[in-house]
């Protein structure tokens, strides 16, 4: 699994712990949101609520424990 948007959750691969502090940040530079854990189609995933997205691609990080990681790009 990729990036998604998926039933209106932005989704991204999430392996971490459960008790981590997860955000995701959207557009450059970063809008963050603090994220959900969850499962979509037997994945972890960390999910927010888009933001409003301006241009064609976003760019999308994870950002777990402070550590950012460049989790893709979405098409919008």
């Amino acid at each position: 699994m990729t990036v998604a948007l998926r039933n209106g959750w932005l989704v991204v691969p999430y392996e971490g712990g459960d008790t981590a502090r997860v955000e995701i940040g959207v557009g450059n530079p970063p809008v963050w949101r603090g994220a959900f854990l969850d499962w979509v189609d037997g994945v972890r995933v960390a999910k927010i609520r888009p933001p409003e997205m301006e241009g064609s691609r976003p760019k999308v990080q994870l950002r777990v424990n402070g550590s950012v990681v460049f989790a893709g790009n979405i098409l919008v």
